[in-house]
């Protein structure tokens, strides 16, 4: 999402944008600061603090076959990954700087994704760590997985929140879009 002064030179002064504009900005942002501790609380209390000892199936293209990675290639996934929250870190406080709300709420998500990421690739990590001290068996999968299950719930939750929360006169398509695009996302 861009700001109210998205394609300007970065040297040239931005205009400022009408108030009511800023403000649902900075709702919007609040909300997906609220969404990204939930989630990513979710997850911790899910693999972290359950002690529940299993492989982890990670989304996305990047981990499609995680489920044979080696620890080597966890401990790599994982340096990669903290460079990059590192990276993401550091471009959100140059956009709340520069006020650009909304690039800030999009990169927010992806700092929030990315923080899920790397815990779930780290419980992986120690499963595979678990897994290959003598006499310790794989775990054999459920015909429903708990994880996913719960992740898949909390996203509706979420979801439904946030449609709640939404006045009718500003439910615009892009919000539908991205509700639907999450409960889409999580669901498979």
């Amino acid at each position: 999402m861009a700001s109210g002064s998205a394609g300007k030179p970065t040297g040239e002064a931005a205009s400022p944008a009408p108030a009511r504009a800023i403000g649902g900005t900075r709702k919007r942002l609040v909300s997906v600061c609220d969404h990204c501790k939930g989630k990513m609380q979710l997850v911790a209390d899910l693999l972290l603090l359950s002690s529940e000892t299993r492989p982890m199936l990670f989304e996305g293209p990047v981990s499609s076959g995680a489920g044979t990675e080696s620890f080597e290639q966890c401990r790599d996934t994982i340096i990669a990954r903290t460079k990059g929250l590192s990276i993401l870190t550091h471009d959100v406080q140059i956009q709340l700087n520069m006020r650009h709300f909304g690039e800030a709420g999009d990169s927010l998500v992806e700092l929030g994704d990315l923080v899920v990421s790397l815990t779930e690739c780290s419980a992986h990590a120690a499963y595979l760590a678990a897994v290959a001290t003598p006499g310790a068996q794989p775990a054999q999968p459920s015909l429903v997985d708990r994880y996913q299950v719960t992740r898949c719930r909390h996203e509706v939750e979420q979801g439904c929140a946030v449609l709640h929360a939404t006045q009718l006169a500003n439910m615009t398509p892009q919000l539908l879009l991205e509700v639907s695009q999450g409960l889409a996302t999580s669901s498979s």
